[in-house]
């Protein structure tokens, strides 16, 4: 039989495990919400990156009419830019990679999330059965001890009557006592 501070403690515990799920999602969701900005700045950045790349291709428009004297600085802006598309190229395949792991993360925080629920589900069940158990035997045990109070009560009215019996025998042994040996011989 449990205790009503055991099932107390049990279910405080049940709601501070409660209190601990709720804070890690809270913060997980910090976490996705602070992701999400980080890839909407990569992406403004990728726009700038490209509206960068728009003004380059008008410059070379008015740079091949110079196209002589700025040969070399040419070369050095296809390098640059190979190496800008090189690292826009890496930057996305990173940024697809760290999404793809922030959806796994996630599935498995869901899942994680749906196992927790059960379990809780499943331990807020069997306490609820335990507590059930115990107020049926709380009602058990105070119907037996209703009974046995009025067993007691009465037992004592009924030693009471017989008392009362006893005494009216004894005055009606005295009377008779009194009639036969005279009232002298009582004592």
């Amino acid at each position: 039989m449990v205790s009503g501070e055991a099932a107390t403690g049990s279910l405080e515990s049940l709601v501070t495990l409660g209190q601990s799920i709720s804070g890690a999602i809270s913060t997980l969701t910090t976490t996705v919400m602070g992701l999400q900005t980080s890839m909407t700045g990569v992406q403004t950045d990728l726009a700038g990156v490209q509206s960068n790349l728009a003004g380059m291709k008008g410059d070379l428009a008015g740079v091949q009419s110079d196209l002589a004297g700025m040969k070399g600085d040419l070369a050095s802006m296809k390098i640059d830019l190979a190496r800008l598309r090189s690292d826009v190229f890496t930057m996305k395949e990173e940024l697809e990679a760290s999404i793809r792991a922030l959806e796994t993360d996630i599935r498995s925080v869901r899942s994680d999330l749906l196992s927790t629920r059960a379990d809780l589900m499943s331990r807020m069940d069997r306490i609820q059965d335990k507590l059930s158990a115990v107020t049926d035997d709380l009602t058990v045990n105070y119907a037996a001890a209703m009974k046995s109070e009025r067993l007691a009560r009465n037992s004592l009215e009924e030693a009471r009557d017989l008392s009362d019996q006893v005494n009216a025998m004894q005055i009606q042994l005295r009377r008779i006592s009194a009639k036969v040996f005279g009232p002298d011989e009582l004592h």
